[in-house]
């Protein structure tokens, strides 16, 4: 990220178009939080095998704990 930040700054205060940019760095920026959301859904999931590995791979549904 920061290097991404850093080539920003040098390509504005090199004179390149600052609307251009910014609507570059939105595209990355959106790709980059939906690969960051998916590489901790992973690291969720892979905890929870981890530290419950006889929890059900699905949630349980509500309606079944209050059953009795």
């Amino acid at each position: 990220m920061s290097g991404r930040i850093h080539d920003w700054a040098a390509e504005v205060t090199g004179g390149r178009d600052r609307d251009e940019l910014l609507q570059s760095k939105r595209k990355f920026a959106h790709r980059d939080q939906g690969d960051m959301e998916l590489m901790l859904d992973n690291f969720t999931a892979g905890c929870r095998k981890a530290l419950r590995p006889t929890e059900r791979d699905r949630p349980t549904r509500r309606g079944l704990l209050r059953r009795r």
